[in-house]
């Protein structure tokens, strides 16, 4: 079988270095130029052109997505007959916007802990030395997650020392943050 693997930045080089050991034809596409080396020497046929690729692995063959971020394209491709793996437009909403996945989960009757919305590193620091007590930092969109923390101190400082430091060396990357106070136990306990 034909497999193509669509990449942000060579994440599944051991599936794909398995499925060709497996013998099937596996073309790598790895979108992030910073990475496009991942996996070279190890005899994958490569493409930094995913959508070219395309009609090479064929309705036949498997079209595989390693992270979130083209949903709309998975979808239109499995609209037009191909095997998809991976997300869909509804997916990436649900992954990469935490309100919205919230409101769907409390649709849902899941419990959830509340969570406020900011749009800079700025104004989440305004509001956490306002409100001094344990919070949980997450970013939204596609911010690396390694953006995310955990806080540890009641009075907040150690996150506002992170988001001092997003706002200095990554503004573009963290301006779609989401605050939660730190919760142990039911989630009903406190709200932010």
């Amino acid at each position: 079988m034909r497999v193509l693997i669509i990449s942000k930045d060579g994440d599944t080089l051991d599936l794909a270095l398995r499925l060709r050991d497996e013998g099937h034809e596996v073309t790598f596409s790895i979108q992030d130029r910073a990475f496009r080396k991942v996996g070279n020497g190890f005899g994958l046929r490569k493409s930094a052109n995913w959508r070219a690729a395309v009609s090479w692995v064929g309705r036949d063959g498997l079209i595989l997505f390693d992270q979130t971020g083209w949903g709309r394209e998975q979808d239109e491709l499995r609209k037009e007959g191909y095997s998809v793996v991976g997300g869909s437009e509804g997916g990436d909403r649900l992954e990469l916007d935490r309100c919205h996945a919230q409101k769907i989960f409390e649709k849902s009757g899941m419990k959830t802990v509340a969570s406020r919305h900011f749009t800079s590193a700025e104004k989440t620091i305004d509001f956490v030395r306002k409100n001094k007590r344990r919070w949980v930092v997450k970013q939204n969109s596609d911010a690396d997650k390694c953006f995310s923390y955990d806080g540890r101190r009641p009075d907040g400082e150690d996150v506002i020392s992170l988001l001092e430091n997003y706002s200095k060396y990554t503004r573009d990357a963290c301006c779609s943050i989401d605050l939660q106070v730190k919760h142990k136990g039911d989630v009903r306990a406190e709200r932010a």
